[in-house]
This record gives structure tokens, sequence and C-alpha cells, in this order.
């Protein structure tokens, strides 16, 4: 599958002149994870071309909607009278109903009125129409800038529903050399040649090996956390007030006056992670290295396409979001001592339930003798969060002890002393609390105990 996603690479890269390595990259991820795509850009740049391009080598049951003609009796059919004298809703169909369809490309998103994009809401948010399950595995569209006449603006909630936005490049003022490759291109595609059917791919089969790569990278401790953390970082400085020029950090935006766009958790909690991880599965198909500096270049192009269109976010607070998520990702990625195969790992992320089911799983034999001073570490690390965070009880207690147990005397047994301690100094809070609740004719009782425990203790 290397080499037949490296065939519509190159494919493509042929016919896009002009356009970066970053958009063919993000629109092939996209296109072939099975997201919902949205070109904007002005006339004559070839947008409706490069859709009905990647419908065809789709090898998809695929339909062409122009959303200024097309209306609801063009997409979904005519009401059957007679399914409606019985109560039911069931559209008749025809050969441009789009219940059959697996790839839908919608041409000129912007004139279509209010109505219109209405009824495309649903389309895209559940690929369902009024309630119905459509066969839509792929969602493309294209439209011009709300500034052009006869467009309507875009709802925000519609374009909220697009994985992503990609911008097409204008390709004013290119160089001589470009024009002319452009030109050739053109001529030969008019003329016949270097025809699309050419290209013989299973398209199936290198999805499912793209789901396949993807899954081995969620699975991925160390990745899935730095990438988490990553989008925490920069959402949180996206949405963190106005732009204003800051000297420190040497940005400045021409609209620092205006507030910062919303930004949906849809398109940060669903969106963002999502397409990251498309386009690292795309890269590891292709046979591409995943180390921290080009991971670093994929989160880049990820908020590039994901939310800097989308969500109108200014260019100087982009560039900051940049520039610091860079070097949050990089330090998470690059400092990180053990592999993603190391199976202590599992006792440095995740939550507490979670790590400690690992330190009980964890067979010694699988730790080298020079990681021995990081288990102990990682293990202190659980007692203290285990003895002082978390309610303690006997069970808890029990656990801790015998895990450490397990691994002495390869670790200091001094863990198994400050369980002891720990557990003993929470049983002697317990006890004065209850003595603070408790009635007179308790008290003796309670610090006979007391005194039991605190000689333990001490002892």
């Amino acid at each position: 599958m290397k080499e037949a996603l490296k065939s519509i690479v190159r494919w493509l890269g042929e016919r896009l002149v002009g356009y970066s390595d970053s958009f063919i990259d993000v629109l092939l991820a996209a296109f072939l994870a099975g997201r919902k795509i949205l070109f904007v850009g002005k006339h004559g740049l070839g947008k409706t071309t490069l859709a009905c391009s990647l419908a065809e080598i789709s090898q998809m049951n695929w339909i062409h909607y122009d959303a200024s003609k097309d209306d609801l009796i063009s997409v979904a059919g005519i009401p059957s009278p007679k399914h409606l004298a019985k109560g039911k809703l069931f559209f008749a169909r025809h050969g441009r109903t789009i219940w059959d369809k697996e790839l839908v490309f919608l041409d000129e998103l912007t004139r279509a009125n209010r109505e219109n994009q209405n009824m495309w809401l649903e389309i895209l948010e559940d690929r369902r129409l009024y309630g119905e399950k459509l066969a839509c595995r792929v969602f493309i569209a294209s439209c011009n800038p709300d500034s052009y006449a006869s467009t309507y603006k875009c709802d925000d909630a519609l374009l909220d529903r697009f994985s992503v936005v990609l911008p097409v490049p204008d390709l004013q003022n290119c160089s001589p050399s470009l024009v002319k490759k452009m030109m050739d291109v053109n001529i030969k595609i008019v003329s016949g040649c270097n025809e699309k059917k050419e290209l013989h791919i299973d398209i199936p089969a290198l999805q499912k090996e793209i789901a396949e790569n993807r899954k081995s990278l969620v699975e991925n401790p160390i990745l899935l956390h730095a990438i988490e953390s990553w989008g925490g970082v920069v959402v949180s400085l996206l949405m963190g007030g106005k732009n204003k020029k800051n000297k420190e950090n040497g940005y400045s935006d021409e609209s620092s006056q205006e507030e910062k766009r919303y930004i949906s958790p849809r398109s940060f909690g669903h969106h963002l992670p999502n397409i990251f991880f498309d386009l690292l599965a795309y890269d590891v198909t292709l046979g591409r290295e995943m180390v921290p500096k080009w991971i670093c270049k994929r989160a880049q192009d990820t908020l590039i396409y994901c939310l800097k269109t989308k969500c109108k976010l200014g260019e100087g607070i982009v560039n900051l979001a940049l520039k610091k998520g860079e070097k949050f990702l990089l330090s998470l990625l690059e400092n990180t001592s053990m592999k993603a195969d190391d199976p202590l790992i599992w006792l440095c992320i995740g939550e507490f339930q979670n790590r400690l089911l690992a330190a009980e799983l964890l067979d010694i034999s699988q730790i080298p003798e020079q990681n021995l001073p990081a288990l102990e570490v990682l293990l202190r690390k659980l007692v203290v969060e285990g003895m002082k965070n978390h309610k303690t009880n006997k069970n808890l207690e029990e656990r801790l002890w015998l895990i450490c147990k397990r691994f002495c005397p390869k670790i200091s047994s001094a863990l198994l002393v400050d369980i002891e301690r720990e557990g003993l100094r929470k049983r002697v809070d317990s006890f004065l609390s209850c003595i603070e609740q408790s009635s007179s004719h308790d008290v003796n009782g309670y610090c006979s105990n007391k005194q039991w425990a605190m000689k333990q203790l001490c002892s």
C-alpha cells in the first residue's frame, strides 16, 4: 500500500501546480480517513476540478450537487403521497438523490440560501437526512469568499461541521516557470494524456491499512499524552483573550481590537486531534519516520488547516500558538527517556487506578538492570499518590504493599515501611476525627486505640 499511496501523491502533485506539500498531505489524509473537507478560494482556481478528480479515483458511488440550484427535491426526492397517507415520510428516489451516494460533492456552498444551508446541517453532522441514515462516507464542498456578489455568508454552525477548511492558493505573482508548468499540465490533461484511469489503486485496502496504522499510533501512550497536552496548550492560548501587541512574544495583529473568535468544542475536541492522527497515520503508510521534529511539523499543519481558516483566527495569535506549541511538544517528545514499548511507560501516563493496575501486572524480568532506579522512583510516586491523594482504605494499602514487596530486593524495602507508616498515620487521624464527633462515654475507647496506634507509629 505504500507504493499505491505514493502514486496518488505523485499523481495529485503533478496536477496541483503551486500547491504546498502540506496542502496535498492534509487533503489526502482527510480524504482517505473519510473526513468532511471544504475548499475556499476565488473563482477559476480549480476547486471543482480537484474535488471531481478525487471523487473519480475514490471508486465510490458519488454525486455532484450545485448548492445554488439543487434543493430538497433534487437531493432527497419527492415525498411519496402513498406513504404520507399511512403517516410515514418516504421520498421517492431518482438518479440524483443522495440516499445511496458514498461520496457527496457540494459545489458553490456560499451560494445556497439560508433554507438550503439548513438542509445540509443534518447531512454534515450525522450523515442523515430527516433521520434516515445515508450511505455517505466522504463529504467535500467548495465555496467562494463571502465577499462575492450573489453569495450568502456561510453559517458558522455549518462551517464548524467541516473537519478541515483548505484555502486554495490564488497563484497570483507566480513565476514564469510556474505558469509554463501549469500550461503544460492542462494541455496534457485536455489532450487525454496521463488519464486518471492509469491509477489502479485498491482504495478500500489503502484506507484499511491507514486505519490500522492510526490505531497503533493512538495506542502509543507517549504520543497520545504529548498530542493531548499540546492541544490543551495551543487551544487555551487561542481562546485566552484579545489579540494585543506583545513585545515579549514578538507578535502584533491588525485585528488587535477585535475579540477572539469562538472555537467550538467540536473543532478543538474532535476535529483537531483526529486530523492530527489522520496525518500521522498517512505519514506512517508513506514510510515516513516519526521523529519529534516531523511530528511538530504535522502539529502546525493541523492547527492551520483545522482551526485557523475555519475560526478566522488572526495571524499574530496563530503564529504565537504555533511557536509555543512547537516548543512545548518538542520538549515532551525529546525529553522522554523511555520509548513507547518500554513497560515502565504505563506507570507514567494515565489515571491512578490504571497505573496501579499496570504496576500489579508488571513483570520484573522485563525491566533491565539500568531501569530499576526509574522503577523505584515511579513506585514511590504511586505510593505517595495512593496514600495521600486518595481515600486510603485497607484494600488499597494492601495492594500497594504487595506491589512493592514483589519487587524487593530489586528495589529498596524502605517503600514497605513508608506504606505501613502512612497507613497508621491515616488511622490515627481517623481516630482523632471520630473523637471530636463522639459522645463522652465513647472517648475512653477511642483514646486507648489512639495510644496503641501512636506506639505502633513511633516504633
